[in-house]
C-alpha cells in the first residue's frame, strides 16, 4: 500500500520527496491536530458502538475479521497486531487511500465526493479480509463505511495525512487490544 503511491508520484509524476511530502500534507501534528486526533478517536468509537447497536436491532449478523481471528488465537501475534496497526497498516492505509486515492479524486470532484468514493473502496477492499457469508460480509463493510468516513473528512479538514494515520492506527490498536483482553477473561 505504501509503495504503489509512492512509486505513482516519484516515478510517474516526477515529484521529489518534499513535493511528495507536501501534496499528501505530511508534516508533524501540532496541537490543533492532535486534539482532532482525540476528537477524530472518540467520534470513530461512538460512530461505531451507535451502528453495532442498529445492526443489533435489526437482528443483521457481522462478518469475523481474519487479523481479528488471528488475535484471538494466538496473543503473541495479536500483540504484534497493535504494533502493525501503529507502524504499518494505518500509515501504509492511509497513504494509499487518502494520500493516494482521495487526493486525486479531490482534483477531479468536490470534497464530499471525494470523500465518499474513497470511504466505499476503502470498506470494499477489507472484503477479501473476512470470513461469513456475503451478508454478514455486506454488514461488515457497512460498519467499515463508518471509520473510513472519518478518516477522510479529518484528512480534508486538517490537510495533514498524519492525522487521520494516527486515528487509524490507533483504533485499530484499540480493536486488537480489546481482542487481546477479552482473551483474557
Amino acid at each position: 500500500f505504501m509503495g504503489f503511491p509512492v512509486l505513482y508520484f516519484v516515478v510517474y509524476r516526477g515529484f521529489s520527496w518534499a513535493q511528495l511530502r507536501a501534496y499528501l500534507g505530511v508534516r508533524l501534528p501540532g496541537l490543533r491536530d492532535l486534539a482532532v486526533v482525540a476528537a477524530g478517536l472518540v467520534g470513530v468509537f461512538v460512530l461505531v458502538v451507535a451502528t453495532s447497536q442498529v445492526i443489533d436491532l435489526l437482528g443483521l449478523t457481522a462478518a469475523e475479521n481474519n487479523a481479528g481471528e488471528v488475535a484471538q488465537q494466538s496473543p503473541t501475534l495479536g500483540a504484534l497486531l497493535v504494533v502493525a496497526s501503529l507502524l504499518v497498516i494505518g500509515p501504509c492505509e492511509e497513504t494509499l487511500f487518502r494520500g493516494t486515492v482521495q487526493n486525486r479524486l479531490r482534483e477531479a470532484f468536490s470534497a464530499p465526493t471525494a470523500i465518499t468514493l474513497t470511504a466505499v473502496l476503502f470498506a470494499a477492499v477489507h472484503v477479501t479480509a473476512l470470513t461469513g457469508g456475503l451478508g454478514a460480509r455486506a454488514v461488515t463493510i457497512g460498519v467499515l463505511l463508518v471509520p473510513s468516513f472519518v478518516f477522510g473528512i479529518v484528512y480534508e479538514y486538517t490537510e495533514n495525512l498524519v492525522v487521520p494515520t494516527l486515528i487509524h492506527g490507533l483504533w485499530n490498536a484499540l480493536l486488537f487490544t480489546s481482542i487481546l483482553l477479552a482473551g483474557t477473561v
